[in-house]
């Protein structure tokens, strides 16, 4: 973790900002964190010079001057969203990278290292059709940040949160769970919450010609032997009492981990990511995308990055 216990909130100064800054300060009050509050700011690259009319470079001119007006309107309200982090309590400070939003996450992030990256729950892009295509073959702001950075990255969702509940925590006993298991009980012991730790394992498969009770001893041995896996896992991994509870189930584990986190008002839900190389990233096609897609809660994704990159 990095030494400086702070936030980047990436804010793109839409309307759905106020209340993802309000669940923003909730968790930062938690957490003990500093914030960072990041915007990225349109920029247009001028054209080459003598390559076009002196009209087309006039109006050039007229467009990046509105532009840099703009810029200043962003960092004033940006500003003022600091005044009311500060006004709660929480140190924020801002910061304004011209780009695209991803690219200013990413280069922030990588610049200076946060505890957690925070962005509001992603969605695709609205208008355009080559924007609803980009969206499709490259992914949301989210999904790119997910596919380079490093550290944790919390998916927001705007609200209110109850800490006061445990944190769902999805694991296969994987490297990469264990790593998000690591990273879960370490922001939870910062907020003071505890762990509900689930274990989505494979059931025995088919028998020839089983009885429905042998069926029922195989399913019952199979249970309890995942359940003494889960907990060698855990006491490897974690301090026995970060963890409230722990549940072994089977089924598919994007709709299980995101039903009990709904069902059980989890604060978040927090799952890893299996190492991959830089190319794989595009695609993801893992039980962390489909968390992302599905949850309704937060959801705090922990990347593995591949050892040999």
């Amino acid at each position: 973790m990095p030494e400086t216990n702070t936030m980047l909130v990436a804010v793109d100064l839409s309307p759905e900002v106020p209340p993802l800054l309000e669940a923003a300060i909730q968790w930062a009050t938690r957490l003990g964190s500093e914030m960072r509050l990041l915007h990225a700011s349109d920029v247009a690259d001028p054209p080459a010079s003598g390559s076009v009319p002196e009209e087309v470079a006039e109006a050039f001119r007229v467009f990046q001057e509105r532009l840099r007006d703009r810029a200043d309107e962003d960092r004033a309200a940006l500003e003022q969203y600091a005044a009311t982090c500060v006004g709660r309590g929480v140190k924020t400070s801002v910061e304004t990278v011209p780009g695209r939003p991803w690219e200013a996450i990413i280069q922030s992030s990588v610049a200076t290292p946060p505890t957690l990256t925070v962005v509001g729950a992603h969605r695709a892009s609205e208008g355009s059709t080559l924007g609803r295509l980009r969206d499709r073959f490259l992914g949301t702001t989210a999904q790119r940040v997910l596919r380079t950075l490093s550290g944790p990255i919390l998916m927001l969702t705007p609200g209110e949160v109850d800490f006061g509940k445990p944190w769902v925590v999805g694991v296969d006993l994987s490297d990469a769970s264990s790593l998000a298991l690591r990273t879960a009980a370490h922001l939870a012991g910062l907020a003071g919450c505890k762990l509900r730790v689930v274990y989505i394992h494979s059931p025995v498969g088919k028998v020839e010609e089983e009885s429905e009770s042998w069926r029922s001893v195989l399913r019952d041995h199979s249970q309890r032997e995942s359940e003494l896996e889960l907990a060698r896992f855990l006491e490897k991994h974690v301090p026995a009492d970060i963890v409230a509870e722990t549940v072994v189930t089977s089924g598919q584990p994007g709709e299980v981990l995101t039903d009990d986190a709904e069902q059980t008002g989890a604060p978040v839900l927090v799952v890893g990511t299996q190492g991959r190389t830089r190319a794989a990233r595009f695609l993801l096609g893992s039980v962390a995308e489909k968390c992302l897609r599905l949850s309704r809660t937060s959801v705090l994704v922990v990347p593995t990055v591949d050892p040999s990159e």
